[in-house]
């Protein structure tokens, strides 16, 4: 159990404390699902980190202190006994006859002093071996263990811990461990003052940091990890469409190539359309349309390095540039481009559509990831033929924010278009899109 204290912030894992040491407040409970919880724990282990770290030390000073002391007693016993002794066979002889001549150069009271008795040997403090006191063996150098510490940390990803990552160790030790159930990793008995390096190794994950270095460690060091799935991003697409005409009438049934990326055809339809989808951005495409003895201008249409929808339109023999007269004015076909402009807020409605799809597609590229989609750039182009709306080209491009942990992440811009064949029924409008 953790508890705070609600006034200074201290953080206690005594059960048997209630009130706070320091300012003497109640002390609040921290359940483990609380948003204070991992930050109780680091504090704890800080202070625990902190405390032992103060535990050398006391313990390194007594050592020391020993040491000297253990170093100054020794010096002075062997300052305060000296013992003397005399070599076997270096004790002169007794003296038995005194020098009595007045010739002799002994003075005196020399001459007194040998010519008195001598003791007894025994009785000789001289020949009695003097006793020697018992000097202590000097203490040997004490042994000083070098200090050690550990590095620890936690790997998570989105906020939830990550078990079994490889954390591999380098530089004055080298060794490999792997995370636990919660996410926790520790390297312990590292030599003070080594450098090391600590990386994180999963596949298919990257990480931030991608490493952490210690310089010279002095202490208990921390290092968390924060991981992320390297999913590969979804294949963008693209469409290539035209139309095929001859006589500036639409041609259906004539066969179109494609080569290139992918290889493909179809068949243009009633109205002379076709289509090829899914084309990989990035490609390389020609599209060739096919009639026998019929030549088409152009002859192909290439597309290098494909980067949004395309559209490429073939005309057949006997086709007239010039515009065939009309009995519609400028203000007729003013009249009708206005018309069907007012549907275009049901083109943007049917557009939002793919918006959201872009956004659930860009939302899966990695775990944690969400996205926004913004449509940046709409235009609309109206064909008209004989005073009738004939298609409508839609071309347009969407804004994604990719944001990772509600922090922008990056920007994608993605081109779009779309194409309707437009009709008039009923006094009213609608558009097919093709």
């Amino acid at each position: 159990m953790i508890r705070v204290c609600p006034k200074c912030g201290a953080y206690s894992a005594d059960e048997s404390l209630a009130f706070c040491l320091a300012d003497g407040t109640p002390l609040i409970s921290v359940a483990p699902d609380n948003e204070r919880w991992n930050e109780a724990v680091r504090a704890l282990e800080e202070k625990s980190r902190t405390e032992r770290k103060q535990h050398r030390k006391l313990i390194w000073r007594r050592v020391v202190v020993t040491a000297l002391t253990a170093s100054m007693l020794a010096l002075a016993l062997s300052k305060s006994f000296v013992v003397e002794t005399i070599p076997n066979g270096t004790i002169p002889p007794t003296l038995t006859e005194v020098p009595t001549s007045s010739s002799s150069s002994f003075p005196p009271e020399l001459v007194a002093l040998l010519s008195s008795p001598s003791p007894s040997p025994s009785a000789s403090p001289l020949l009695s071996p003097s006793p020697s006191p018992a000097i202590s063996p000097s203490p040997s150098q004490a042994t000083v263990t070098p200090l050690v510490y550990k590095i620890s940390g936690r790997v998570t990803d989105a906020g939830q811990s990550i078990a079994g990552v490889k954390i591999r160790l380098e530089g004055s030790k080298a060794t490999l461990t792997t995370t636990d159930g919660n996410g926790y990793y520790a390297f312990d008995e590292l030599r003070a003052d080594g450098s090391y390096t600590v990386t994180p190794v999963k596949a298919r994950t990257n990480f931030t940091p991608f490493n952490r270095s210690f310089d010279h460690l002095t202490q208990d060091g921390w290092a968390d990890f924060t991981g992320f799935s390297d999913s590969p991003p979804p294949t963008v697409v693209y469409k290539i469409t035209g139309r095929v005409t001859s006589a500036g009438r639409p041609v259906g049934g004539i066969k179109i190539r494609l080569e290139g990326s992918k290889a493909t055809s179809t068949t243009t339809d009633g109205n002379g359309y076709y289509v090829f989808n899914d084309l990989r951005a990035g490609g390389s495409y020609t599209i060739t349309p096919v009639k026998d003895r019929i030549n088409f201008t152009p002859l192909n249409h290439p597309f290098n390095n494909l980067t949004q929808d395309g559209s490429a339109d073939f005309a057949g023999p006997g086709q007239d540039d010039t515009k065939p007269p009309s009995k519609c004015t400028d203000a007729d076909e003013s009249r009708e481009r206005n018309n069907i402009k007012a549907m275009q807020a049901r083109w943007v409605e049917n557009i939002s559509s793919e918006g959201e799809r872009l956004k659930v597609t860009a939302a899966n590229l990695r775990q944690g990831e969400t996205a926004e989609a913004t449509l940046v750039s709409f235009e609309s182009q109206i064909g008209i033929e004989e005073c009738k709306v004939a298609y409508v080209t839609l071309r347009y491009q969407w804004r994604l924010d990719i944001f990772f942990n509600s922090r922008p992440a990056r920007v994608l811009n993605v081109p779009g278009q779309r194409r309707f064949v437009c009709g008039k029924a009923l006094g009213g409008w609608f558009c097919k899109s093709i």
